[in-house]
């Protein structure tokens, strides 16, 4: 009896949700991604050159941090 009142139970609530799905739908909004297939040659260009600039502040930054630590 226990066993199959799950069962009855488990059967029941797939029907609701199987329902609800139904009805809604109408509803339902599909979203695209679209990406780019590949990167270009001055994207890659730029990325380096971001690097770089990233590199040049870092070492500007630890320089000015050595010399207030000095002081």
């Amino acid at each position: 009896m226990l066993v199959a009142g799950i069962c009855f139970w488990k059967l029941l609530r797939y029907a609701l949700v199987m329902m609800y799905d139904v009805l809604n739908a109408k509803r339902i909004q599909y979203v695209r991604v679209m990406l780019p297939r590949g990167d270009s040659k001055n994207d890659r260009e730029r990325e380096k050159e971001l690097a770089k600039d990233m590199k040049e502040k870092i070492g500007r930054m630890s320089q000015v941090f050595s010399s207030l630590h000095r002081i």
